[in-house]
């Protein structure tokens, strides 16, 4: 969320930790918002964002609400780096981390026993498809 105005950052950090009807309001600064960008220039606005790198985690109860897995997600792999974004799917959450060595940190977390359940978390593995746009023959 993007916040303008006199102190406005100081304020909105001053809330973290506050709580707003039962849950505890966490309020990061984002490095890529310090400085306005021109949105109508996806590509200075690309090139000034962090790489963010993919893992996926499974082991958590699927039937919880998505807000509380993303919550649990987000906390359980805090200590890695910065969570980016976490998108619950029917079988994992994908989520994506910025910060020196991550990923790496993420897969020490794997197979760590949190509240009685095991999280797995394991890299995201792209693969780049080569489609020939050759059609002879």
């Amino acid at each position: 969320m993007r916040i303008e105005g006199e102190n406005a950052n100081e304020k909105a950090l001053e809330l973290s930790g506050t709580d707003v009807g039962g849950w505890t309001a966490i309020v990061k600064a984002a490095p890529w918002q310090k400085e306005v960008m021109d949105p109508w220039c996806p590509a200075s606005a690309a090139a000034a964002r962090p790489k963010e790198h993919s893992v996926n985690v499974t082991g958590y109860d699927t039937s919880l609400p998505e807000i509380d897995i993303e919550m649990a997600v987000c906390e359980f792999l805090s200590s890695c780096g910065e969570v980016a974004r976490i998108m619950v799917l029917p079988s994992h959450a994908r989520v994506s981390i910025i910060g020196e060595g991550c990923v790496d940190k993420a897969l020490q977390l794997s197979g760590c026993n949190v509240g009685g359940i095991t999280l797995e978390v394991k890299p995201v593995v792209l693969v780049k498809i080569n489609r020939s746009t050759d059609k002879t023959g």
